[in-house]
């Protein structure tokens, strides 16, 4: 998964909104956040999917799934 986000260029997004790159407008790091947590769903089966579903933040998807 890690390395399709790095293929998209929003492995970024995994460190959290506050630590993207400073360079980035508040909507850009918002999109790049969607595209992540849209991108980790695509690839969930079923089964996980119904325990992360609701999850917004890409950081805090990201966590639940690594726990």
């Amino acid at each position: 998964m890690r390395a399709i986000l790095v293929q998209q260029k929003c492995v970024e997004a995994l460190k959290g909104m506050s630590q993207m790159p400073a360079n980035l407008s508040p909507e850009e790091k918002t999109e790049m956040n969607d595209k992540v947590v849209s991108a980790i769903i695509l690839c969930l089966g079923d089964k996980v999917l119904r325990e992360v579903a609701y999850e917004t933040s890409a950081v805090l998807l990201w966590t639940k799934l690594d726990a």
